[in-house]
């Protein structure tokens, strides 16, 4: 790469600047204590469940599909929206643990 003329202004700092900060902060979630760590993973699978099927149509709220998800196993769906959120979760769920062995194609 060639940095002969390379003009570095004050809103390239200040963007470098943000992504170190941003950089730390990330790494501090890894020092966070296991718990808290599944609360908080708890809680962006919710809203991500519930943002990501009310795009789809889905009228439930977040607590709609926290209460949902936490009866999944004994609740028989009732509804089309019910089925998105139950599908929806159960995808993420397989993400969550095979992430490291699912392969990434851009061929689809």
């Amino acid at each position: 790469m060639n940095t002969e003329n390379l003009i570095i202004t004050n809103e390239i700092l200040q963007l470098v600047a943000e992504i170190d900060e941003f950089k730390g902060s990330w790494k501090t979630l890894g020092t966070l204590a296991p718990e808290r760590l599944a609360v908080l993973k708890r809680v962006a699978t919710i809203e991500s469940i519930a943002s990501s099927t009310r795009i789809e149509g889905v009228k439930l709220s977040d607590r709609e599909v926290e209460q949902l998800l936490s009866n999944l196993d004994t609740k028989t769906l009732r509804n089309r929206d019910e089925e998105e959120v139950a599908g929806y979760s159960e995808v993420m769920q397989i993400l969550f643990e095979s992430y490291e062995t699912i392969a990434i194609r851009n061929d689809l």
